[in-house]
């Protein structure tokens, strides 16, 4: 088992994500032939960031320290976005999403983009084992060369950088007080040959390390620490497991179960759900999305909870009065999130129903593996009546 670390052993400073959308203005080879009277409208070129927004759960920011500050927009230049936060222990994460914005009334394109990382100065050539850093649209679709940007449209960018919690000593050890500086920019210009749509339907791809389940067809429990279970079957995307049940019982369904697992032992397992466009209808101030429920195990681990909760339920939950979330989607149907049983910023069980079908994970308490005494997360699905 791997050792817990307190904060105060680390501090893990990242500095100024330079988040820079470069405007290139190609030549314009437009041949204007004017027969009679006529007008030339002016042309403008403003491809720009707009609304900068913070994803919940990310690190505070330390307003007694004047070097730590929020994702922002340069006050004067709004192609640049940068941030200055401390990672004080793993798992924690800063993420946040930007509009790129085409205000002008030329279709644009994206040229180029280069993405940079040094470590105290000096450019790394890889992404170091214990940190995560990514840089795409928020739905996840890659960004790469040729996409357009029409005039008078937005993209949204999201962008996160993650200390990774699963580490090893020797990965603690390397990434203690080290001091990270991320450029990503992108390059812009006029919409030309070659030009593409964003394919923002493109087909999800399976992450290594990462599998889903619905246990429709077991009632074996997932149980960290031990072996992948032989009798449930795994599905590689988020989009496999929801058609997998909507192929079994004829409807659609939206709680699963996703789970991180390494050579075929479980890591960790969460709740995953679903909120859709057409839910948020009749549900105001619920945010569509795909979202994670982990077991809480500390005060840390429970915030998050708490922020993804507000975050998608919206008026629809207050977890720490109710202890409950829940929104109605027509016909009966609703998902309904039970967080009674917890004591301590610790949740001992969390309990997810959609319709008939019911997901949950739980923490196993003290519970010997080999040589450890450990906390386990044990999680399952079923239908219950």
């Amino acid at each position: 088992m791997k050792k817990k670390y307190k904060s105060i052993n680390l501090k893990l400073t990242l500095v100024v994500l330079l988040f820079v959308v470069t405007i290139g203005y190609a030549t314009l080879q437009t041949s204007l032939t004017i027969n009679g009277t006529s007008k030339i409208n002016n042309s403008t070129w403003d491809v720009h960031f707009e609304t900068v927004t913070p994803t919940p759960g990310s690190v505070t920011i330390d307003t007694n320290d004047n070097t730590q500050y929020a994702a922002r927009i340069d006050s004067n230049d709004n192609t640049k976005v940068d941030f200055s936060v401390a990672f004080n222990e793993p798992g924690d994460f800063y993420e946040f999403t930007v509009k790129a914005v085409n205000g002008g009334s030329i279709d644009a394109m994206i040229d180029d983009f280069t993405k940079t990382l040094k470590i105290n100065g000096t450019t790394q050539d890889s992404i170091p084992a214990w940190l995560n850093y990514t840089v795409a649209y928020s739905d996840g679709v890659e960004i790469a060369k040729n996409q357009i940007l029409e005039h008078g449209k937005f993209e949204t960018y999201k962008v996160r950088v993650e200390f990774i919690r699963d580490i090893t000593n020797a990965q603690f050890n390397e990434a203690r007080g080290k001091t990270l500086t991320f450029e990503y920019e992108v390059e812009y210009i006029q919409k030309g040959e070659g030009s593409v749509p964003v394919n923002h339907e493109e087909e999800e791809q399976p992450v290594e390390g990462t599998v889903y389940t619905l246990g429709i067809d077991s009632n074996v429990d997932v149980r960290q620490y031990e072996p992948f279970p032989t009798s449930i079957i795994q599905y590689g995307t988020k989009k496999q497991v929801l058609q997998a049940f909507k192929t079994a019982a004829g409807r659609d369904m939206y709680v699963y179960l996703k789970h991180d697992v390494e050579d075929n032992v479980v890591k960790n397992s969460y709740i995953e759900f679903v909120i859709t466009d057409e839910m948020v209808e009749n549900n105001p101030g619920v945010v569509p999305g795909v979202y994670a429920i982990e077991n809480a195990h500390d005060e840390a681990s429970f915030n998050r909870n708490l922020n993804t909760m507000r975050t998608a339920f919206g008026n629809n939950c207050d977890p720490l009065e109710y202890a409950s979330c829940s929104i109605d989607y027509g016909n009966d149907k609703s998902i309904y999130f039970d967080l009674t049983d917890y004591t301590d910023y610790v949740y001992n069980h969390i309990v997810a129903y959609s319709d008939e079908w019911v997901c949950s994970i739980s923490l196993d308490k003290n519970v010997v593996i080999g040589d450890n005494i450990v906390d386990r997360v044990s999680s399952g699905c079923g239908r219950y009546y």
